[in-house]
Formats: structure tokens, C-alpha cells, sequence
């Protein structure tokens, strides 16, 4: 589950960095 917590992580950084 390490890996999906981190995809997750990284999927709201990306919503973070670029918002709509």
C-alpha cells in the first residue's frame, strides 16, 4: 500500500503545482 500512498502523494502535488 506504500506505493499507492505515494502515487497519491504525488497526484496532489501535481494538482498543487498546476491548479485548474
Amino acid at each position: 500500500q506504500a506505493m499507492i500512498i505515494k502515487f497519491i502523494g504525488e497526484l496532489i502535488q501535481a494538482l498543487i503545482d498546476d491548479p485548474i
